[in-house]
């Protein structure tokens, strides 16, 4: 699914923008930031960063689901095996990174702003144990590695998933997930919410099926006037993101907060599945996030997305701040993924794989690590 991989790229992208976003504003003062249009697509890029991990959430969904759906004897044992290390080999070596790049260049400059200050000075051994491990959360000495722990829990729970959203139909799965996000959003339970929006990409693959054959039709009927559904789908992503902007935009109205809270999950987990949908099925779309660029960006996503930040606060704890070395640090950011990319996690797809054509032993084994 090549174009939904550029769509993981671009939102990688969202996250690492959004984080230099808040490094330059809280420590250039320009004048520019406040201009109308600046200010405005500032604000929106931390609200599409802030979405773009739970993207990363519905895509795994999808995305895995899909995989087991559609492999015969599928051996779910060499699956979880193989994802784990998957996953783990680039969380680890990430960790390496986050402790080396914190002895040669010490967060000892308070004052940089909320968000770079709100970084651990030191990272304590017992911290580096337990990002190592994601069992009990991140320590926020690299906060990217919060995610982590439910994509891990996820990878392992695969089976439940499927199994269960096999019974209901298609129809029913995806608002009956958005719903459980709502349920944890509203309990204030980060589990129940963070892994329904697993359970949505799941529920989009039970159904991919359905809206393939839906798109085909849809594209053989609209052959003849191929330039109205170019200019559709354009209007249908104004659409998405306008859904994102839909929640402040009912504050002003005065709104009550339970409403505008609910309706903000809502119209946020709807427009993530419908940009999903539309990149990974319409064909313009389709064409678009498979350019070589976009393509660039889906392959080192992940690494992206573990490496950003180090990258980025030591540049800003090094030279104080100073803007051009923000800059600096921002644009390094993807080359050292890219070697990241080379170095650590190439080499974790080439041992993942591993598993895929591997037998566990038929034998039982006097014990088991989970």
């Amino acid at each position: 699914m090549r174009s939904l991989d550029g769509l993981r790229g671009v939102a990688a992208l969202v996250v690492v923008l959004g984080h230099a976003r808040l490094v330059a504003l809280q420590n250039i003062d320009s004048p520019l930031f406040q201009l109308p249009g600046i200010r405005h697509a500032l604000e929106l890029l931390a609200l599409l960063g802030a979405h773009s991990v739970w993207l990363f959430f519905v895509l795994s969904g999808l995305v895995l689901s899909r995989m087991m759906l559609s492999t015969a004897n599928f051996d779910y044992g060499n699956y979880v095996l193989g994802r784990l290390a998957r996953l783990y080999i680039p969380v680890w070596a990430a960790v390496a990174l986050t402790a080396v790049s914190m002895l040669l260049i010490p967060r000892d400059s308070p004052g940089l702003g909320p968000w770079v200050d709100a970084h651990p000075d030191t990272y304590l051994p017992s911290a580096i144990v337990n990002d190592l491990l994601l069992i009990t959360g991140s320590t926020g000495n690299l906060s990217p590695l919060w995610s982590l722990q439910w994509e891990i829990l996820f990878s392992v729970l695969l089976i439940l998933y499927t199994a269960c959203l096999q019974k209901v139909p298609p129809l029913v799965g995806l608002p009956l997930t958005i719903a459980l996000c709502i349920v944890g959003q509203q309990t204030d339970n980060q589990a129940l919410m963070y892994m329904s929006m697993f359970a949505v990409g799941t529920a989009l693959a039970i159904a991919w099926d359905q809206l393939t054959a839906i798109r085909d039709r849809v594209e053989e009927r609209m052959r003849n006037v191929w330039p109205l559904y170019v200019a559709l789908l354009m209007v249908a992503c104004v659409l998405i993101i306008a859904l994102q902007i839909l929640p402040r935009l009912l504050a002003k109205f005065g709104v009550p907060d339970l409403v505008m809270s609910v309706g903000s999950m809502v119209s946020t987990m709807v427009a993530l599945a419908g940009a999903i949908v539309l990149v990974g099925l319409a064909t313009p779309l389709r064409a678009v996030f498979e350019i070589r660029a976009i393509q660039w960006l889906g392959l080192i996503s992940f690494s992206l997305y573990l490496v950003h930040e180090p990258v980025l606060l030591a540049a800003v704890y090094l030279f104080r701040g100073d803007p051009v070395a923000i800059a600096v640090g921002l644009l390094l950011c993807f080359p050292i993924a890219r070697l990241f990319y080379w170095a650590v996690e190439k080499p974790s797809h080439r041992f993942s794989r591993r598993f895929s054509r591997s037998k566990l032993p038929v034998e039982p084994v006097p014990t088991t690590a989970q």
